[in-house]
């Protein structure tokens, strides 16, 4: 048997989550009463929530991936927010792993503020060195990441963060936000990764 998996060619598909008023707001006590100082002087970060504290705080998340036949595959939930003046210098164009195959897709549910805030995505030419640096690499969780120069990078597409969505996160994108507030979604990954939940 060979291995018939291809890189997807789509950017986002766009996704109606029903349940979506009640998700924001059991999500978005779970930041409040357990994430609150994430951020520190930081405009773009994430930051991982523990899936126990998911499991007995935010029912109707752990409900929409069982809905999805997707609960068995959930490995982590990333709260990922922008704020301040920051948040474009602090939110590199990146791709989440060079490995397409081992994480290619995110399922993007907005929390707080996303209006007026885009995933943004680019054609690249250059790697940006500086974009991570070693001690961001631990303890930021970027260490397969790869972050690229915005001064040769050309946009190619966007979605406005306000719609949930799977996003390809194996091509090269960063979180644009108009909004100096905090903007708050969470992201959605699966082990093994989902290819076949798209064929």
């Amino acid at each position: 048997m060979t291995n018939t998996i291809s890189k997807p060619s789509w950017l986002y598909k766009t996704i109606d989550v029903p349940t979506i008023d009640q998700i924001k707001k059991e999500c978005m006590d779970v930041f409040y009463k357990h994430y609150p100082d994430v951020f520190g002087d930081r405009g773009f970060t994430f930051t991982y929530a523990d899936q126990d504290i998911l499991r007995a705080e935010a029912p109707a998340y752990i409900e929409y991936l069982k809905s999805l036949g997707l609960y068995e595959r959930w490995v982590k939930s990333v709260l990922i927010g922008t704020c301040g003046d920051q948040r474009t210098k602090d939110s590199p164009i990146h791709v989440d792993s060079e490995d397409w195959q081992t994480r290619c897709y995110a399922l993007n549910i907005p929390l707080i503020n996303c209006e007026h805030s885009h995933t943004v995505w680019y054609d690249v030419k250059d790697y940006d060195l500086d974009a991570y640096s070693g001690d961001d690499q631990t303890a930021k969780g970027y260490k397969t990441a790869r972050g690229f120069n915005p001064e040769t990078s050309t946009e190619i597409d966007r979605l406005a963060t306000i719609s949930p969505a799977w996003i390809n996160v194996s091509v090269p994108h960063r979180a644009e936000n108009a909004n100096s507030d905090l903007r708050l979604l969470i992201s959605t990954r699966f082990w093994p990764e989902v290819h076949d939940y798209f064929n």
